[in-house]
C-alpha cells in the first residue's frame, strides 16, 4: 500500500517550508499508517503523503523555534498529521449530488447518519483522557494492542486493560451526565 518515501541525507527548504532530517526520517516510518488513515477518513490515498509532508514541515518549524523539547517525536508527528486530517475534514464540503440523488430520501438519510455518527465520535473522543485517546487513535490507524505496547515498553495486555478501563470510565461519566440532565 505504501507510496515511496524517498530517503534524504540532510534537511532542506521545501516549497511547504523547512524539512528537518530527523522529522523526515521518522515520517518515513509512518507512511503506511498515513495512507491507511487518509483512505479511511478522507477516501483519498494521495492525501496521505501530502498531509504527512505538511506535518513534517509543521513539526520541523516547531523544533526550529526551540522551546520545550518534544519527548516522543513519532507520537508528536502522528498527532500533527491527525490534526491536519481533521482540518481537511472540516474543510470538505459534500460533493454536488446529481439532481436525482438530491431528491432521494436515501441520500439525505445516509448523509444525516454519517454526520450524526461523526459528531458522536468527536464528542466521545473529546471526553477521553489522554492515554485512552492515544490508544483509540492508534487503534483507528490499525495498530494492535501488542504494537502499541511495544512502542510504550509494556505488554499489549496492559494497554488493552487500561484502554477498556478508560472506556468504562467514559461510559460511567456519560451515564451520570445523562442522569443529571434528566433528573
Amino acid at each position: 500500500m505504501s507510496s515511496p518515501w524517498p530517503g534524504i541525507d540532510y534537511g532542506y527548504q521545501d516549497p511547504e517550508g523547512f524539512i528537518n532530517l530527523d522529522v523526515y526520517n521518522v515520517a518515513g516510518t509512518l507512511v503506511d499508517d498515513a495512507e491507511r488513515l487518509a483512505v479511511k477518513m478522507l477516501q483519498d490515498k494521495s492525501a496521505g503523503p501530502e498531509l504527512l509532508l505538511k506535518a513534517v514541515v509543521r513539526v520541523s518549524e516547531r523544533l526550529a523555534k526551540g522551546g520545550e523539547p518534544i519527548r516522543d517525536l513519532k507520537y508528536y508527528l502522528l498527532r500533527t498529521y491527525i490534526n491536519l486530517i481533521k482540518e481537511r475534514l472540516r474543510g470538505l464540503k459534500p460533493t454536488e449530488p446529481y439532481e436525482d440523488d438530491v431528491a432521494s430520501d436515501a441520500f439525505w438519510g445516509n448523509f444525516a447518519q454519517y454526520v450524526e455518527r461523526r459528531i458522536c465520535v468527536q464528542q466521545l473522543v473529546s471526553q477521553m483522557d489522554d492515554s485512552t485517546r492515544e490508544v483509540f487513535e492508534c487503534r483507528v490507524l490499525g495498530h494492535s494492542y501488542e504494537e502499541i505496547g511495544r512502542d510504550k515498553g509494556v505488554s499489549g495486555n496492559i494497554i488493552r486493560s487500561k484502554f477498556h478501563k478508560g472506556l468504562r470510565r467514559l461510559a460511567r461519566a456519560m451515564r451520570s451526565d445523562t442522569t443529571a440532565r434528566e433528573g
